[in-house]
């Protein structure tokens, strides 16, 4: 009887003595495992400047290596970030950003989205969190949060940089939303880039004439095309004149 209120005194002591131990031990895992990254981040920064070709110590051969096992310490560095800044080390929150995606973490849409929308972080870094939320989410809810940031953030830069976004999805579901919010627009060059959205995304199948030029030596016309999408961009050489418009799709 006694032996068996003196377990159960104990058990419950042991129990807590063992979670304090797995909890200090999966902390100094992260530590290590931070530690590791820090030092990927660098080489391939290094390699970079050098010129030199990514190597075995890099943010590739790290997640090649730890895998899902990383996830956890993805996952922290970017929820600290979003809420007290990146600690003077952009670069490493930004390779936590890219482990996140490519290990496919759709639950960590949320986190991505407070890095993206924090005001304790720099453009640079809002950005690729905004990116990779893009990435990680579903196709049909893309303009909505591309509206959303839109309509929240006021610096020219940073409107200009979410309706380029806008014009790389090529949806036209965005044009009602960017005539809505266009006379709020008070940078010049902003809003000119708004219009040429709206113009674009309105038929997005179609790419629509910037430039046209007379080669004389040729006797053809050189023809630059603008275009919604990934391709923005297309040339075409005319026998008589560039029409206005030609499909958007390779040849």
């Amino acid at each position: 009887m006694r032996k068996s209120v003196v377990y159960a005194l104990c058990s419950p002591l042991l129990m807590v003595v063992m979670m304090s131990a797995c909890t200090q031990e999966g902390a100094v895992e992260q530590l290590r495992l931070q530690s590791e990254l820090e030092r990927a981040v660098l080489a391939d920064q290094m390699a970079l400047v050098n010129e030199e070709r990514k190597g075995e110590q890099g943010f590739q051969a790290f997640l090649k290596r730890h895998g899902e096992d990383a996830a956890p310490l993805f996952e922290k560095l970017v929820a600290d970030a979003a809420k007290s800044g990146d600690g003077g080390n952009p670069s490493l929150i930004e390779a936590a950003v890219d482990g996140l995606v490519l290990l496919k973490k759709g639950y960590s849409r949320e986190l991505l989205k407070g890095l993206a929308s924090s005001d304790k972080v720099g453009f640079e870094l809002s950005r690729s969190a905004l990116d990779a939320l893009i990435e990680v989410s579903p196709s049909n809810e893309r303009v909505g949060i591309l509206v959303e940031r839109l309509r929240q953030r006021q610096d020219p830069k940073d409107q200009f940089s979410t309706v380029d976004d806008l014009i790389k999805l090529a949806s036209s579901e965005a044009v009602p939303y960017l005539k809505d919010i266009r006379p709020g627009i008070s940078d010049a060059k902003t809003a000119r880039h708004v219009d040429k959205a709206i113009a674009l995304l309105g038929e997005p199948g179609v790419c629509r004439v910037y430039s046209e030029k007379f080669r004389e030596v040729t006797g053809r016309w050189g023809c630059v095309y603008r275009c919604a999408g990934a391709i923005r961009s297309r040339e075409r050489v005319m026998e008589s004149g560039c029409p206005s418009t030609i499909p958007n799709q390779d040849e």
